[in-house]
């Protein structure tokens, strides 16, 4: 039995983990149909000491994610469901902004190659998130990527469930006894 809970899944990832595989697993975990999922790990938990090495990494995971025509075969993300729901999310990136996230990668100027009609607004990275920020609570539905830093598996742990939605959480360490 599966329950739909509503979603604000998480990769949590821990620097002895290995960060390439973390950060190019990390873009199909959220923007997969969009960000249109209820299970998309729209939150990363990385461990403070593996940030400056896992951020760049990350950065250009998502810079590489293919926002393009859903008929081609080498698409990765196609558009948002109507306009509606798209320009929703774009206001849910201009909130991040506003309350003081970094847009790393912003969504809003992405273009999809070979794609006429739809409703596009392309993969969005944050950091600086704090986990009180709009971006970080809310369930957006669309391909926004929060990311927060954390000192250890127990703060992890507790930010993890820390939340009114559910949740299919991924952990990335090579400690299987944490």
């Amino acid at each position: 039995v599966t329950f739909e809970l509503g979603g604000k899944s998480a990769n949590v990832i821990f620097a002895d983990s290995d960060l390439e595989k973390a950060a190019a697993s990390a873009p199909g975990a959220v923007f997969d149909n969009a960000g249109q999922d209820c299970c998309a790990r729209s939150r990363i938990l990385i461990e403070k000491k593996a940030f400056d090495k896992f951020m760049p990494l990350l950065e250009q995971a998502v810079k590489s994610f293919k926002c393009a025509d859903p008929s081609l075969e080498t698409t990765e993300m196609g558009p948002l469901i109507t306009s509606a729901h798209r320009d929703k999310v774009a206001s849910y990136v201009e909130a991040g902004i506003k309350e003081g996230a970094t847009a790393v990668v912003d969504g809003r100027t992405v273009q999809a190659d070979g794609a006429k009609d739809g409703y596009w607004l392309g993969p969005t990275l944050f950091d600086n998130v704090k986990t009180n920020m709009t971006i970080y609570t809310d369930e957006i539905f669309g391909p926004v990527l929060s990311v927060v830093r954390v000192k250890s598996y127990e703060e992890a742990l507790k930010i993890v469930n820390d939340h009114p939605y559910g949740n299919g959480t991924a952990i990335f360490t090579n400690d299987g006894g944490a």
